[in-house]
């Protein structure tokens, strides 16, 4: 017994140590949008002394990044906690990145109250210009909140397009109109416009203003159904407008930063990266959504053009076959076809170049010294080449900007439409 009330002393006076000590741990938090891949939440570590944040930092090897001394936490009511300090990295000062491009680090930041449900990071007030910032980090479970969609966008029914329309020429204005879902001002994004056309070559695309609840529109003047790139954050969208009709588009921000973030892109969608009403607009999102619509092919290896041209060609049936077995609409595949065949108009446009660089990588020639390079014949290898091409710039379906343009401008002078229409059918 004696024993027993020394311990049982010991014990009490231990409890409140016991208590300050225990913390609440949260892995691998999801976080509504990011402004960076540079730097990830692994963990969340909260006690009544401290909140410390975990994080995985990724950048070029032996690069370095820079955590202000003014950022801070942002809880969900509002309330700032400036950083204290931080464990592994010096705030305000270069964090050098190893070989492999990987580390980590800890910041630390005052407790927060146990109410709290999320956090924002923010290296300051200038998220469009540099600063890390990371929104709607969850500290209360695995979920997020739900997802707000426009009435729009959240009744479009379901549909896949069984062929690929007709194109014509349609003259007129064609209006977009969009929404930055999850949006908040101070995330200061600018949504950028590029409009696939072949006329359009060489022009700078647009800029849309954002307002502050995440709205944009923009007018264009285009001559048909005309493919449109719209660039949010690195983060590439397909869409189409066209002629006297309006697209509406509601871009999901946590979607598009849940596929580049590394800890958790291989979980379950956040729903669709952009939901679509307008032309093709089952069609856009299918290219947004699937990975299916993408080949990546380096160019043949080939000392002739007559082996070049004969590896495109293998390669082509290689493609064709490979698309119809992969889940996409009729639609989807006409057009992944249609695409892989301008690429491949486009390697015999530049074989001579291509054929020359080989050669300059296998030591065979010196651009150094052999100053002369044989200029392709573009007509040549066109006609004898591959038989089916579709021309870009009157029609809706292209994927890639700099596909179409280097097609349509990399013509022979005195080419047109209608020579090419001649050899497609000679």
């Amino acid at each position: 017994m004696k024993h027993m009330i020394p311990a049982a002393m010991s014990l009490l006076l231990t409890c409140p140590a016991l208590l300050s000590a225990q913390e609440r741990v949260v892995d691998c938090p999801p976080f509504c949008v990011s402004n960076t891949t540079g730097i990830e939440v692994a963990r969340v570590t909260l006690n009544d002394t401290a909140t410390v944040l975990h994080v995985n930092a990724r950048h070029r090897p032996k690069n370095w990044m820079r955590i202000a001394r003014t950022s801070f936490l942002r809880d969900n009511e509002g309330n700032t906690y400036p950083l204290r300090s931080g464990i592994g990295i010096t705030p305000g000062e270069r964090f050098w990145l190893p070989e492999s491009g990987r580390d980590s680090f800890k910041l630390v930041f005052p407790p927060l109250p146990e109410r709290v449900k999320s956090i924002d990071f923010s290296e300051g007030d200038n998220a469009g210009n540099g600063a890390f910032c990371i929104w709607g980090i969850q500290l209360k479970g695995k979920k997020l909140p739900p997802l707000q969609l426009p009435l729009s966008s959240a009744e479009r029914p379901e549909e896949q397009m069984k062929e690929l329309p007709v194109p014509t020429l349609q003259h007129g204005k064609a209006i977009l109109t969009g929404q930055l879902l999850d949006y908040r001002p101070d995330m200061d994004m600018t949504v950028i416009l590029s409009i696939l056309d072949a006329a359009r070559y060489g022009q700078d695309p647009l800029y849309l203003k954002v307002d502050s609840c995440g709205r944009f529109r923009q007018e264009v003047e285009v001559a048909g159904t005309t493919p449109c790139q719209l660039t949010v954050r690195r983060s590439f969208l397909n869409i189409y407008i066209e002629a006297g009709k309006t697209t509406e588009v509601s871009i999901n921000l946590r979607e598009l930063s849940r596929r580049r973030s590394a800890l958790h892109r291989d979980k379950e969608p956040y729903g669709k990266a952009i939901y679509i009403n307008g032309p093709l607009a089952s069609l856009a999102e299918e290219l947004n959504l699937s990975e299916s619509v993408h080949f990546f092919s380096p160019h043949p290896k080939a000392e002739t053009l007559t082996d070049f041209k004969q590896a495109l060609a293998k390669r082509a049936e290689e493609i064709e076959a490979e698309v119809n077995r992969r889940p996409l609409s009729p639609a989807a595949k006409q057009l992944v076809v249609i695409n892989a065949r301008l690429e491949q108009i486009y390697e015999l446009v530049l074989a001579h170049s291509i054929i020359a660089m080989q050669a300059h990588s296998k030591g065979i020639i010196d651009f150094n010294k052999d100053r002369e390079v044989p200029k392709p014949i573009a007509t040549a290898y066109i006609r004898h080449g591959l038989k089916t091409m579709w021309i870009p710039n009157c029609c809706a379906c292209s994927i890639h900007h700099k596909r179409c343009c280097l097609i349509t401008t990399g013509w022979p002078r005195g080419t047109s439409a209608g020579n090419i229409s001649r050899w497609h059918n000679s």
